[in-house]
């Protein structure tokens, strides 16, 4: 995984051709959508002796860069940086820090000017900004001095410089609030951080050069390239840790000492790490199941031209968002239409491409945890998912009606439930991990697994587990969102026995065609590949949606039948007893005529294969579910049901049961 890291980085740098500082430019987030987000500008204008202070209306890609926003310098190190999210670095220690750190230059020589002219300075250790430099400040330096005298604490005295800044911000008429405001940062005569190299060559240094230093850096093998050289264990500037350096029993012999043998890089490695991570970070980092994912591309076999091979990179993710979200997937046609002959290339590529997906999860504390490496998928496998995800559409739309039955990566998250905690945090996700992981690698997946925790979603809508227990929000009608939620369940399973990686299921019924069923019936056992006890099942599940259509009320959308079922599992004998209630409410609400065919075929099955039942008691929930949500679909989509002659189908019928009576 590491080295793939390294090889985005290694293509990145190459294939820009830009400078190392902007391949790891931070993004900002924003703390609220739709609100302006700004940085602000401190301009000291030497020839004036001014602070001029202003603000870009909105932090963009070039405004960053601009700024050079890098992030604060890390731990206990010295805060030297001139943008940073935190204005009280800026105007304290921050400039004089840089100016202490930096090499004798234009730059240094205008940071020592804007110390003399534009900071108070207490024992040569600690520095304040004079805030009567600000333009049109009605602060005197004296009287700033004589207060900080009067508290005689820096931290007190930082906070309130901070408030007396504000102060003027609005004095000033900027007309902007404090929570707008997510970068601060500086100009010297108009010239921003950017425009100064020597800034770009110390920040350089500080991430690729100071870790390799005397004293830091020894003689060892490099953990990525397997190169022996110098290396360094320190890997601050990397944004995320792979591994532990906090408990003693991941340290070599169990000494803390050791922890560099652990783990180590040289200085290829490190910068391109670096520059890899930033980039997954950046452009290759999204969110599914619960967790931040980074989707590392890695080639399979050595490329030479490492920046032709970083456009490849680009569309491994154009391809693999395709069958991340609905809206992703409809568009991805459109989008190849205007990169064609690109795109073009890319396939002639493709093949050697892998790819690798890291999921993770990160804290406030930003602790970095792994929660489920899946290595080495192909890059074909993505294509068979997305044709299998488009036939599995059209025979929804077949079969069900002209609806988007389009079942990417997050619809399919949302088919297994998930178990939070107080914090909405996953407790359980490793279900829905270890499914993705199947379907990239093509691993067979368990029918009765799949049935199980599709048992446990209806579940969830039945007896209300939502989003306070669960990670599917309560819907405004649970009753249809149950139903849809299954029939993509029903769907889900299709899919996988399209990608032949279902394990499980039996054969399907014999003379299908001989059954006297209409054609909805048909098609869907066709489709699902049902058996003869699954389809009876199913058969006795739409009835109940019968009965159940006919119990509800304009008042109250109430079917009691329901409580007829043990959503926790039926044995046939429960089942049995089901049937003949199902049939007294069919009578009682005077349906039984229109459903004569129905109930026959369905107690045929029942009854041909009672002996040797092999479904397991969940397996007949599911399946009586199955047809439950089938018919209430049909019953929504389609209105009333009119109501028409039966008498061909049951001439039909009273010839099959002849027929098979015979067999017997």
């Amino acid at each position: 995984m590491l080295e793939a890291i390294k090889e985005l980085g290694e293509g990145v740098l190459k294939k820009e051709g830009k400078r190392f500082i902007y391949n790891i430019i931070k993004d900002i987030k924003k703390k609220k959508e739709g609100e302006e987000n700004l940085i602000l500008i401190l301009n000291f204008k030497l020839e004036e002796d001014v602070i001029k202070i202003f603000y870009n209306k909105e932090i963009d890609e070039d405004t960053l860069k601009d700024y050079l926003w890098v992030g604060n310098a890390s731990g206990k190190n010295p805060q030297d940086r001139l943008t940073t999210d935190n204005l009280e670095y800026l105007v304290t220690n921050s400039i004089p820090n840089l100016y202490k750190a930096i090499e004798n230059s234009e730059l240094k020589n205008k940071l020592e000017k804007i110390i003399d002219k534009f900071f108070i300075k207490i024992d040569n250790k600690f520095y304040f900004l004079d805030l009567s430099k600000i333009e049109n400040s009605k602060f005197d330096r004296d009287e700033i001095i004589n207060t900080y005298e009067n508290i005689n604490d820096n931290k007190k005295f930082t906070k309130l410089i901070i408030e007396k800044f504000f102060e003027l911000i609005k004095q000033n008429n900027l007309g902007i609030k404090k929570d707008y405001i997510l970068l601060y940062s500086i100009e010297i005569d108009n010239k921003k951080p950017s425009e100064f190299n020597e800034y770009i060559d110390y920040l350089e240094n500080k991430f690729i050069n100071e870790p390799f230093s005397e004293g830091e850096s020894f003689e060892g093998i490099c953990h990525v390239c397997g190169r022996k050289t110098m290396v360094t264990s320190d890997t601050t500037n990397l944004i995320d840790k792979y591994y532990i350096t906090k408990l003693i029993i991941f340290a070599s012999d169990l000494d803390r000492k050791n922890f560099k043998k652990n783990f180590s890089l040289c200085q290829d490695c490190y910068k391109y790490l670096i520059v890899g991570s930033n980039n997954l970070k950046s452009n290759l980092d999204f969110y599914l199941a619960g967790n931040r994912v980074y989707l590392i591309p890695s080639f399979i076999f050595e490329i030479k031209d490492k920046s032709s091979a970083y456009d490849f990179i680009d569309y491994t993710k154009y391809d693999f968002n395709s069958i991340l979200t609905i809206d992703n997937f409809l568009s991805f046609e459109e989008r190849i239409k205007k990169d064609l002959e690109n795109y073009k290339k890319y396939l002639d590529n493709k093949n050697y491409i892998n790819i690798n997906l890291l999921f993770y999860e990160k804290d406030q504390a930003a602790s970095f945890k792994i929660r489920k490496l899946i290595k080495d998928i192909p890059s074909k496998r993505r294509d068979e998912i997305y044709n299998a995800i488009n036939e599995i559409n059209e025979i929804g739309e077949k079969i069900l009606g002209k609806e988007r039955w389009i079942l990417t990566l997050d619809q399919m998250y949302y088919l297994f439930p998930v178990r939070l905690d107080d914090k909405k945090r996953a407790l359980d996700n490793k279900k829905i991990l270890d499914f993705y992981e199947s379907l990239f690698l093509g691993k067979k997946i368990k029918l009765e697994f799949l049935i199980r925790n599709f048992v446990d979603l209806i579940k969830v809508y039945r007896f209300k587990k939502f989003y306070k227990l669960t990670q599917i929000k309560k819907p405004n009608n649970i009753d249809i969102e149950m139903i849809y939620s299954i029939l993509k369940t029903n769907l889900l399973i299709k899919m996988i026995k399209i990608l032949n990686i279902l394990d499980g299921g039996k054969k399907m019924i014999e003379n299908l065609e001989s059954l006297p069923l209409k054609d909805d019936f048909k098609n869907y056992f066709s489709e699902m590949n049902f058996s003869e006890d699954e389809a009876a099942l199913f058969l006795l599940g739409y009835l109940i949606a019968e009965v159940g259509n006919q119990q509800k009320t304009p008042e109250s959308e109430k079917k009691p039948i329901l409580e007829k079922i043990n959503f926790h599992g039926m044995n046939p004998k429960k089942i049995m007893i089901l049937i003949n209630e199902v049939f007294e409410k069919l009578d009682q609400y005077k349906v039984r005529h229109f459903n004569e065919v129905n109930f026959s075929v369905m107690k045929m099955l029942f009854d041909k294969n009672i002996k040797n039942w092999r479904l397991s008691d969940i397996d007949n929930v599911y399946y009586i579910l199955s047809g439950y949500a089938f018919n209430t679909y049909k019953l929504i989509s389609y209105g009333k049901k009119e109501v028409k002659n039966e008498w061909n189908l049951f001439k039909k019928l009273r010839n099959f049961i002849y027929l098979w009576c015979k067999t017997l």
